[in-house]
């Protein structure tokens, strides 16, 4: 006899009970809550410069803005930030007349099938990595090696043009030429990644058409994909100029730090950020709140141009739509002719290769010198022994790495469980609401702030009224309010990548949305979690700026949270600029160590990318 078998009756739902409820009502009050920190520290920030400021503000008022004076002596003081814009302005301007041709030709390179695929992901990789090398490295290697080498170049020059304002001044040493090259080395890849992502994100019927009309690569490059792609590409550039305006330590390392106004390249100068990093420690009363006012001036300036970047960025591409049809000039004419076409791609695929080129050679230059520098006091006292005293050798970088394993662990410990529940927030439980767009907002606009700002929050919250002094847990909370950010985002991001099967088919077994997130979502977007989380503590390790006026430094071992510490980055750049040998060996040393942990960090978070891509968590 055939058994019946009774369908079962979906009409049934799982029974919860109150617990249930009031659990779940609970995590998403928990998660609200989480996601609002991000308001609060970024309207915390602005309103604690402000109010630092204000001193400042009521005695220069907007003179501040256009005085051509900075002297914090005692008695004769005198506040205004034009020099200061002046070198700010000036040394991100001119690394980015450098930046923008080199990053657009690097991504056309790395987006077009010109080599194979293998040589593509390996400079895609070395692109990538020059991203990750710390500030005060380039810096140190900039003050070390970039600047004797250019110095008989820039006097030959001088010597030959003095007469050209733009050369009239005879190099010395750091200038503003030196710093807006080293400069350019930081901001090329951000231009670099972000053109490439906006050329491979074009429609392939796009490029079938350009080609289709009988158009050579170049031309199909030059006259439609790059202005199809102009928007993003336009939005790249304009982060890369926030980044630059809010660079700290290699510009405080390599601009000579005298405010003037100079039309001369080679001119020593002085930019906002550097001066923050050089004279906080040692000021008071109107010199600080006069610090004060010109990190709020940094910060209006910051946060105009990346939030006029994030705008550009979100506008669609319109699949091509920006790309008008390809029109003859007089001047191209010559182009048509078949031979001449094909000597221009080739000439123009050696270009993109000779920029690629040089937009990676830095990064070996680098590692080279790191490496070959660093390498000679890679012995068992380097990781066990305190540094020496000034003019003595040997010694070692112990307290430093301890230091830095505290800070940046103690920041992890805020940081993570705070941004992954902001995360959750935004990307599962109310990710349409209009305070999660603004939220979302926030956070792109957080992490653009430059990081020595986050410093100064942290130094008018924790430091200057005395709650903790100078000690670790200021220099945590300001790598916090850094870190956030980079957590939040990758959260949200790894969240809304997982296919929404899974979420259906928890819904259908009545799982209620704790259990869905703990035991389903979570687990499917974990590796692209962890690798924003490894991520933010790359960022973090290689962070020096925010920690000179929070952590401030130590010789000696940590022993409690509430004293200063030595952090591994705070010590390369004391080590740089001292004269003796034996610390500048220290310094070689301590950031070979920085860089190997920095670039393992980044190719562990690289490769839990790759696996999420491929989909299999």
């Amino acid at each position: 006899m055939a058994s019946v078998i009774t369908p079962p009756d979906r009409t049934l739902k799982p029974r919860r009970t109150a617990w249930d409820r009031w659990s779940d009502r609970g995590f998403v009050g928990l998660t609200a809550i989480a996601s609002l920190s991000i308001a609060v520290v970024l309207g915390a920030l602005v309103i604690l410069i402000a109010v630092r400021a204000w001193p400042a503000i009521r005695a220069e008022g907007l003179g501040f803005w256009v005085g051509r004076a900075w002297n914090p002596v005692a008695g004769r003081e005198a506040f205004g930030v034009l020099p200061l814009l002046w070198g700010t302005v000036m040394s991100s301007a001119m690394a980015l007349a450098i930046a923008i041709p080199l990053g657009l030709g690097t991504a056309i390179f790395l987006s077009e099938p010109l080599v194979p695929g293998w040589v593509r992901s390996l400079l895609g990789l070395l692109v990538e990595l020059l991203a990750a090398i710390p500030s005060v490295v380039y810096g140190f290697w900039g003050l070390r090696v970039l600047v004797p080498l250019m110095l008989p170049w820039g006097q030959a020059i001088h010597a030959a043009w003095g007469w050209v304002p733009l050369f009239s001044t005879s190099p010395l040493g750091p200038g503003l030429l030196p710093a807006a090259l080293v400069l350019a080395i930081m901001v090329v890849p951000m231009i670099a990644a972000i053109s490439r992502d906006a050329l491979l994100a074009l429609p392939l019927d796009l490029r079938l058409a350009a080609r289709s009309v009988g158009s050579s690569r170049w031309e199909a490059i030059a006259q439609v994909f790059i202005p199809a792609a102009a928007t993003s590409i336009g939005g790249g550039i304009l982060l890369a100029l926030g980044r630059a305006l809010g660079e700290t330590m290699a510009i405080a390392l390599l601009i000579g730090n005298v405010p003037q106004i100079s039309p001369s390249i080679f001119a020593p100068a002085s930019a906002i950020a550097s001066t923050l990093a050089n004279q906080f420690a040692a000021a008071k009363d109107l010199h600080i709140a006069a610090l004060m006012y010109a990190a709020l001036v940094l910060l209006l300036l910051t946060l105009a141009v990346n939030l006029a970047a994030m705008s550009l960025m979100a506008r669609p591409s319109g699949g091509g739509q920006g790309a008008r049809p390809w029109r003859q000039r007089p001047w191209q004419m010559v182009w048509c002719r078949p031979g001449v076409r094909r000597g221009c791609d080739r000439a123009m695929t050696w270009l993109y290769g000779l920029a690629t080129l040089l937009t990676v050679l830095p990064l070996g230059a680098i590692l080279l010198d790191v490496g070959r520098r660093g390498s000679r006091r890679l012995d068992l006292a380097l990781f066990t022994q305190l540094p020496p005293a000034f003019g003595l050798s040997g010694g070692g970088i112990a307290h430093a790495l301890l230091g830095s394993l505290v800070v940046v662990g103690l920041a992890s410990l805020i940081t993570i469980p705070l941004g992954i529940l902001a995360g959750l927030y935004l990307a599962e439980l109310s990710p349409h609401h209009p305070i999660a767009q603004g939220l979302r907002l926030g956070v792109n606009v957080l992490s653009g702030v430059p990081s020595i700002l986050a410093g100064v929050f942290a130094y008018g919250l924790l430091v200057v009224n005395g709650v903790v002094g100078f000690s670790a847990i200021a220099g945590a909370v300001a790598l916090a309010v850094l870190m956030l950010p980079w957590v939040v985002r990758t959260t949200d991001d790894a969240l809304r990548q997982v296919p929404d099967e899974l979420r259906w088919a928890a819904a259908s077994v009545g799982a209620s949305p704790l259990q869905s997130l703990i035991h389903i979502l979570l687990p499917a977007a974990l590796p692209g979690i962890t690798t924003g989380i490894l991520l933010a503590i790359a960022r973090a390790a290689g962070e020096t700026a925010p920690l000179l006026f929070t952590a401030l430094n130590s010789d000696f071992f940590p022993k409690n949270l509430v004293e200063p510490v030595a952090t591994l980055s705070v010590l390369i750049y004391n080590f740089a600029i001292a004269p003796f040998p034996a610390q500048q060996d220290l310094a070689w040393a301590a950031a070979l160590v920085l860089i190997a942990a920095i670039l393992l960090l980044n190719l562990i978070a690289r490769w839990l990318s790759r696996k999420t891509t491929a989909g299999t968590p």
